[in-house]
């Protein structure tokens, strides 16, 4: 019922506007993207308006249009694969069309095009001073991966449990330059997809196949975007509203997965609109070692379901308003008939506006809500897993309220200065029904119900100034305010021998968070760049108040968890002496303080089980080295590699930091000859890691291929397959128990699409 009628209130919300908007009087941009030695016409160029959704892409002739404007200034961006990407403003009268063209040199294959989210407003990739990666449009277009994670596993940067979320549990998390779980923020369009609870990820709500780029930015992000970004940010963006734009991928394959997307999108005079939904099931496996499975073993699957509308109309005065609507779903079968079903669903809305003409710079304004109901299901199993017993039924029901502001503009000798704010207010409850054997065939009686949770509220203030006095130099500055409370925290436990309830005192904070980076161009072709930065994180709720079981270990929450802190800096040059070859390479060190992980209290009632606390550690520190090389030596054939050496450990102790692998690498080769197919074949391989209780995970490799070919103009035939060589690893641990990664998948399928 409730994806019925969000589908109904998105298209009638939509019909209703377009008659309204059709015949409105409106203002255009055209002109022509060109190359910017010979002349000649781009083709499939994008040109876009920054703070919309809107673009245009160039036909034969290098042409373009964007249609449905107000009067004002507009920053229109133009970009091509593997050109430099060039941005101007154009002003636009209320009737009429404005000229502007476009001269596209030869640019970056590791960081082409715009980036965003370095520093929250559009800046040429080659211009900002942090580390930042960009996978661009055709590199997701050409993965094997069917999630979004699947899709960052040979970003450089980006460090991910080797469980994909395609079988794993609904806690999914990312870190970046060891700062483990929930110390990344991940954005879909500009909206966080960090859940209110945990902070985990829910990557199936950013649809693969319907992503257009993304971004990652490394290091602390908290001067900037505050409490969640202190490990750095990953920012994902869907396909783009275009006049009559279309994309339907379907597949099929092993272990019965099927995958179906669909989008579309359409411009009528002021008003630009898109509809998008997707469904994904099958593919999983039995994820535990073959020799440890037993009767109760099943196949890991998870099925995915969404949908989701946009509508954005241009007002005058260089002024849109915007809004968005989704639903998600999904089910989560995991491994055995009592650990599922295992299902979420959330509702999400965005509201917002960007006015381009507020003294003498530009508004941008968004608003956020998400409302999620998350029913889990915890077992036991013996050890010869033929008997599985209920331990929990967990139910989190959780709200999500959020806005942010930011005004930025030209300021004398500054490129932009930019102020803002946001404020987010989350509130969750864990509600558990427990379960104990009775020793008797009928297995298991309730043993009691427990509950906890609390609400959380933060918010903050930012100021940035990006400087370039000369051509060669480059200076970004920015600090940020936050504060945050943590209240409403209880707990409450029933059973036939006692009943208790706990009341946590309300706890207050406040952090500062700056940063600073330089970049100077030694030569046209080398630039050097460094940063310097401090971020924070305060404790999520789930650290606070949850208590959840792991195998036969127990989790537990603190209410009296402290803020982290991290210092670090990073330094690196980026190195591009012809068209053919080009260097990025950094190296970096991070100290954490407080960093909070699961200590062990004490040994649990059963043989072989612990009792976990989380406890501010005390120090931690990260330090490692990454680099990245594109090499493109004939026309139709290209390579391009990763690597990443990050030594993340507890002062005190020596001890890796768990989920963080101390190396991890990848190549990317590709002939994309539009005669014969596109074929991309990649590596990966990840050196030794830890798992969740500090058991070692020993190195592995696996190659992923993808070959597809254009049967007739907009439509393809693709085969992708992961793990070729059905190579067996080990992705964690339960207590004894191994589980191991994704054996060889094959699928197959179909797609059509207008760009």
């Amino acid at each position: 019922m409730s994806r019925l009628m969000i589908r109904s209130c998105v298209a009638a919300a939509l019909a209703a506007l377009a008659p309204a908007v059709a015949h409105a009087q409106a203002a255009s941009i055209a002109g022509t993207v060109t190359d910017s030695i010979s002349g000649a016409p781009i083709t499939g160029a994008r040109v876009g308006l920054s703070g919309m959704a809107q673009v245009a892409t160039t036909n034969a002739r290098g042409q373009y249009s964007i249609t449905g404007l107000g009067s004002g200034d507009y920053t229109v961006i133009a970009s091509a694969p593997n050109r430099a990407s060039a941005i101007r403003t154009v002003h636009t009268d209320a009737v009429g069309s404005a000229l502007a063209n476009f001269k596209l040199a030869t640019g970056s294959a590791l960081l082409p095009g715009v980036v965003v989210s370095a520093t929250r407003s559009p800046v040429a990739g080659r211009d900002v001073t942090a580390t930042v990666h960009a996978m661009s449009s055709e590199r997701i277009r050409t993965s094997t991966a069917r999630t979004a994670d699947d899709l960052l596993r040979e970003m450089p940067g980006v460090e991910l449990p080797r469980t994909s979320s395609t079988v794993s549990g609904p806690e999914e998390i990312v870190s970046i330059r060891g700062a483990d779980e929930g110390r990344t923020l991940v954005l879909l369009d500009d909206v966080p997809l960090n859940d209110p609870w945990g902070e985990w990820i829910q990557w199936n709500r950013a649809p693969r196949f319907q992503l257009d780029h993304a971004e990652i930015v490394e290091g602390g992000g908290s001067s900037l975007y505050g409490n969640y970004a202190m490990g750095g940010v990953i920012s994902l963006f869907s396909r783009p509203i275009a006049p009559r734009g279309y994309d339907v991928t379907t597949s099929g394959g092993s272990r019965g997965e099927v995958d179906a997307s669909v989008y579309g999108s359409d411009v009528v005079g002021r008003l630009g609109y898109s509809v998008g939904a997707d469904y994904g099931t099958g593919g999983g496996y039995r994820v535990l070692a073959p020799a440890q499975r037993g009767p109760v073993d099943r196949a890991s699957v998870v099925t995915r379901r969404s949908v989701n509308g946009r509508a954005e109309y241009a007002l005058d005065d260089a002024t849109s308003i915007f809004a968005r609507a989704s639903y998600f779903n999904d089910d989560r079968k995991l491994g055995t008939p009592l650990t599922g079903p295992n299902q979420r669903d959330i509702a999400s809305g965005t509201l917002g506006a960007t006015i381009g003409s507020l003294l003498g710079g530009s508004l941008a304004l968004r608003a956020f809500g998400q409302t999620q109901r998350y029913n889990s299901h915890a077992s036991s199993v013996n050890a010869s897993r033929t008997i599985e017993t209920p331990i929990a039924a967990q139910h989190i029901p959780s709200r999500d309220l959020g806005a942010s502001a930011e005004w930025s503009r030209r300021a004398g000798m500054f490129e932009s200065v930019s102020l803002g704010g946001d404020f987010r207010y989350m509130t969750g409850r864990l509600d558990e029904d427990l379960f104990a054997p009775t020793g008797t065939v009928s297995g298991t009686r309730s043993s009691g119900t427990r509950s906890s949770g609390g609400s959380q509220q933060v918010g903050g203030v930012f100021a940035q100034g990006i400087l370039a006095p000369v051509e060669a130099l480059r200076v970004e500055a920015s600090a940020r305010i936050d504060g945050w409370r943590s209240y409403h925290g209880s707990r409450a436990e029933n059973s036939a021998t006692m009943s208790a309830f706990t009341s946590y005192p309300d706890r207050t904070n406040t952090a500062f968070a700056p940063r600073l980076g330089v970049k100077y161009a030694l030569l046209p072709s080398l630039t050097l760049r460094g940063s310097l930065y401090q971020a924070f994180r305060a404790p999520t709720l789930s650290e606070e108040y949850r208590t959840f079981f792991a195998g036969p270990n127990t989790f537990m929450g603190n209410p009296l968890l402290t803020p982290e802190h991290l210092t670090g800096y990073d330094g690196g040059l980026d190195w591009q002496p012809s068209a053919m070859l080009e260097l990025r390479a950094t190296t970096f060190l991070n100290k954490y303080r407080d960093l909070d992980d699961f200590v062990f209290q004490r040994s649990g009632a059963t043989q072989g089980s612990a009792i976990l606390k989380r406890q501010n550690l005390g120090r931690a520190r990260s330090k490692g080295i990454e680099g990245e090389v594109a090499l493109r030596p004939v026309e139709h054939l290209g390579f391009v590699a990763s690597y990443n050496y990050d030594d993340a450990r507890v002062v005190s102790t020596g001890k890796f930091l768990n989920r963080v692998p101390l190396q991890r690498g990848s190549l990317r080769a590709t002939y994309d000859d539009p005669r014969i197919a596109d074929l991309n074949i990649v590596y990966r391989y990840e050196g030794s890691n830890h798992a969740l209780g500090g058991a070692r995970l020993e190195p592995f490799s696996v190659v992923d291929v993808d070959v597809r070919r254009e049967i007739l103009a907009g439509a393809d035939i693709f085969v992708a397959v992961e793990n070729i060589f059905d190579r067996e690893y080990a992705v964690s641990f339960s207590g004894p128990l191994e589980l191991i990664g994704l054996p060889r998948t094959i699928r197959g399928g179909v797609s059509v699409h207008s760009f």
